[in-house]
């Protein structure tokens, strides 16, 4: 590590976001990045339907009035989300306070997981992305290893899927730690997770996902089924589903067994979510029923605009079939849900389903509510956008004086 304090680390970050194979992943023996700095890789996908510089504004009006004024310090599940999406925003931008409020952060946590204590909770280990993606700018073995003991622990097949937002929360640390570890026993067990969830909350007819086995509609129970008799398909939750598997595409290895699986679910809930859009770009919060608790919210439409943009940056889906898509929820939430000052809007608070919405029936309540979950998925997905736009250049980075 004391080479690093004496380095400047110039990082095109596109990079950082870019691979989908192990080997371009630094192992956690070595002391400096192993990934190869280039502006823009073969095959990625641009487009001049933005300004890089327009896209880099937004996300800096909302990550900025977000630090200045509301703030993410403890390490649950909802601030570490808001981290993840923070750092990968640096990442994209360059802006150095981003990587700063980030980094402070961790060191006030001491790289620790659930406070040092094992959990098999992804929403207590959630916070592990956040110092994966640090490790992966200053690699330092310090960083990870409260994350790889927790790991270790879950891998001994433990890790489990209980409810569809863990997904989100540990899916990718297990392949981002495969990849890193060069040991593919984490992406092992979390596709036996995976597969066991899906046998229980996923739809084949609609290629969506329930929220947990309280809301699968054969159950009949009540909160499975909607006044109108349609079933209960959480934005929210799809969302965290979404981006989970954009998120894990990413650092997993081609060649393992789970990539297949979370390629066709991806691209199958792609196609049915495109279907379920409404016309100003928003996502109502129940998919299926937009009389059931209808109206904007920004959280599930935020998570599916990460995740069409990643896959259409890495060429998972298609440009001229999903670009409209993508296009829509951007040009939505910017509208409608991200006020002068820069606060994101229309956030459903803490819940698991379109029901359970405090102050839903009070509009003005309901629009102000936000949320730091939100804005970190908000700012990653837009640095996703941004990255596509056909003017962007990484920026060059120096942390070494903060490291």
């Amino acid at each position: 590590m004391n080479t690093m304090k004496k380095c400047v680390l110039l990082i095109l970050c596109a990079v950082v976001l870019l691979t989908s194979s192990c080997t371009l992943w630094p192992s956690d023996n070595e002391k400096t990045p192993s990934f190869t700095p280039y502006p823009r890789p073969e095959g990625e996908v641009m487009t001049k339907e933005y300004s890089a510089e327009d896209i880099k504004a937004i996300i800096d009006k909302v990550n900025m009035y977000f630090i200045e004024n509301i703030g993410a310090q403890t390490n649950n599940w909802d601030d570490a989300v808001y981290h993840s999406g923070n750092i990968r925003a640096f990442m994209a931008t360059g802006n150095i306070d981003y990587y700063k409020y980030t980094y402070e952060y961790a060191k006030k946590h001491e790289w620790k997981v659930n406070d040092g204590q094992y959990t098999t909770n992804g929403d207590d280990y959630c916070i592990s992305q956040v110092y994966i993606d640090l490790y992966r700018l200053a690699p330092d073995d310090e960083k990870l290893k409260d994350t790889i003991k927790n790991a270790d622990f879950n891998a001994n097949k433990r890790t489990a899927y209980a409810w569809v937002d863990l997904l989100y929360m540990a899916s990718s640390v297990f392949s981002d730690l495969s990849a890193i570890k060069n040991d593919p026993k984490y992406a092992d067990d979390a596709f036996r997770a995976y597969k066991v969830a899906k046998n229980i909350m996923w739809d084949e007819d609609d290629s969506l996902w329930y929220r947990d086995a309280n809301f699968v509609f054969k159950s009949g129970k009540p909160q499975a089924i909607t006044p109108d008799g349609k079933k209960v398909y959480w934005s929210r939750g799809n969302g965290w589903a979404f981006a989970a598997l954009a998120k894990t595409l990413e650092s997993l290895d081609k060649n393992h067994e789970a990539y297949e699986v979370y390629m066709s679910d991806f691209k199958a809930m792609a196609k049915s979510l495109k279907e379920r859009q409404r016309k100003d770009g928003i996502w109502n919060a129940n998919l299926d029923d937009p009389n059931h608790f209808g109206g904007i919210e920004s959280s599930g439409t935020a998570l599916f605009m990460y995740g069409y943009a990643l896959g259409i940056r890495k060429g998972w889906l298609d440009y001229d079939e999903y670009f409209e898509t993508l296009k829509k929820a951007y040009d939505g939430l910017v509208e409608h849900c991200i006020n002068e000052e820069g606060r994101l809007l229309y956030v459903q608070p803490g819940s698991n389903s379109p029901q359970i919405w405090l102050d839903y029936e009070n509009e003005e309540k309901r629009r102000i509510a936000t949320r730091q979950f939100a804005v970190g998925i908000f700012i990653m997905g837009a640095s996703e956008l941004m990255m596509m736009c056909e003017d962007y250049f990484p920026p060059e980075i120096d942390i070494s004086g903060i490291e």
